[in-house]
């Protein structure tokens, strides 16, 4: 953004009195430049982009931050390109992510969107979604769940995450998974290595226990055993089939936001320093 351009922003925003009560700083960071453009009520930012806010930050080549009517309080962020979201010890990756910053609801799509979050994986074939304030995250298309030595895959999955406190980080609780559900015990031998397969799936990351339900069938070899549910404890490598039961948990569609027109942009001059500009969004 040129000095003319800059000036003018902040002349705006104190001549109408902009001045947000319960606000948090939104900082963005960016090696070619930072746009304003007022007629689509956004800025547009490229080179490398980092933004900023308050644990969470974000890296992408190139990134729009939306208001809806007070240009200095952002509603909404768009990523774009090598997407990297950190918020403590999660970390998500991806071509994609659609941020609304209120709800920490981070929306990856791309390849092959992938949280890692320690020893937990989940990568998904269209998209991701990490719902910050409510602890849950989403993956859809060809889910896979690698927890340690254990693997889940599935067409859906809802992951409940918990606040550990001995680290203070949030972990994964326990996950729900919805079509084509398989699971292993993470057997290093082929031979003994156990898999359970069924319609809906229950894992409990803490117990380390799973269960299915839905034409459930566990495989060891050429044994298949069937039954209606099925439970299996990873860590004794014990199982039963039971009689009666339901994993009935909804997993609610995702919501993809309408992608604005692409706008045509001033080419930034590369030999410029990095921007900056701090914004604010609601808490």
């Amino acid at each position: 953004m040129d000095i003319l351009k800059r000036a003018f922003v902040v002349m705006f925003l104190m001549f109408f009195g902009y001045a947000p009560v319960f606000a948090e700083d939104l900082k963005i960071d960016a090696g070619n430049g930072i746009s304003w453009l007022p007629e689509h009520k956004h800025y547009h930012a490229t080179g490398r982009v980092r933004i900023i806010r308050g644990e969470a930050t974000s890296w992408s080549d190139q990134a729009r931050a939306y208001y809806d009517d007070n240009p200095e309080l952002i509603s909404r962020i768009e990523l774009e390109g090598h997407v990297r979201y950190l918020r403590g010890s999660l970390e998500i990756e991806g071509d994609f992510a659609d941020i609304i910053p209120d709800s920490e609801d981070v929306l990856v799509t791309g390849k092959q969107p992938r949280l890692e979050n320690g020893a937990t994986v989940i990568t998904a074939s269209k998209s991701l979604q990490y719902q910050g304030k409510n602890q849950v995250v989403f993956a859809r298309g060809d889910a896979l769940l690698v927890d340690g030595l254990n693997k889940i895959a599935a067409q859906k999955m809802k992951g409940l995450l918990r606040l550990d406190e001995d680290s203070g980080k949030q972990v994964l609780s326990e996950a729900y998974f919805d079509g084509e559900v398989r699971g292993n015990d993470g057997s290093l031998n082929p031979e003994s290595k156990l898999y359970i397969e069924g319609d809906r799936g229950l894992y409990h990351a803490d117990e380390e226990w799973m269960r299915v339900c839905g034409n459930s069938r566990i495989l060891r070899g050429a044994d298949i055993m069937r039954g209606e549910c099925a439970h299996y404890d990873l860590i004794s490598e014990n199982f039963r089939f039971l009689n009666e039961g339901t994993l009935e948990t909804p997993l609610p569609p995702v919501i993809l936001p309408s992608k604005n027109p692409k706008i045509p942009q001033e080419k930034p001059n590369p030999s410029e320093k990095r921007t900056r500009m701090i914004l604010k969004t609601k808490n």
